[in-house]
C-alpha cells in the first residue's frame, strides 16, 4: 500500500493518456478527427443545448481531480512525502519532454495536464515546507 501512496498520480494519468492516444490513433488511422476529439456522449442541458463530452474533456476532468488528491497528499510529512515530491518532479519533466519530442501529444489537453503537474510540484513543495515548519514549531 505504501508504494501506491508514493507513486504520483500524474504519472498514471500520463501513461493512460499515451495508451488512449496511441490506441485511438491506430484505430482511426490518419483519417477522421483527432483521437482526443472523439465524442463519448452528448448531454442535453436544461437549456436544450447539446454538450458533447469528448475524450479530451474526460482527461481534463481527471487531471483536476488528480491535482486535488496530490495536493491533499502533500500535506503529510515524512520520508515517503519527500520521495513522492522527487518523483513528481520527474513526472513533470516527462510531460515536458514528451510534449517537445512527440507528435502524439500535440493537444491543448496535454499542455493543461503538464501545467497541472507543475502546479502539483510547486504546491507540494510549498505545502510540505509550511507543514514541516508548523510541525517544527509545535514540537520545538
Amino acid at each position: 500500500m505504501q508504494i501506491i501512496k508514493t507513486i504520483p498520480l500524474f504519472f498514471i494519468l500520463l501513461l493512460l493518456y499515451n495508451v488512449v492516444v496511441i490506441g485511438l490513433k491506430s484505430e482511426k488511422g490518419s483519417e477522421g478527427p483527432p483521437p482526443l476529439k472523439k465524442q463519448l456522449h452528448t448531454f442535453t442541458l436544461p437549456s436544450d443545448e447539446q454538450w458533447p463530452l469528448t475524450v479530451e474533456d474526460v482527461f481534463i476532468i481527471m487531471g483536476i481531480m488528480v491535482l486535488y488528491i496530490e495536493i491533499l497528499k502533500s500535506t503529510r510529512s515524512g520520508t515517503i512525502t519527500i520521495v513522492e515530491h522527487t518523483l513528481s518532479v520527474f513526472v513533470f519533466i516527462a510531460y515536458l519532454m514528451e510534449f517537445m519530442m512527440s507528435d502524439l501529444v500535440v493537444y491543448s489537453s496535454f499542455v493543461y495536464l503538464g501545467c497541472m503537474s507543475l502546479v502539483d510540484v510547486l504546491a507540494g513543495f510549498t505545502i510540505s515546507i509550511a507543514a514541516a515548519r508548523r510541525d517544527f514549531q509545535i514540537s520545538g
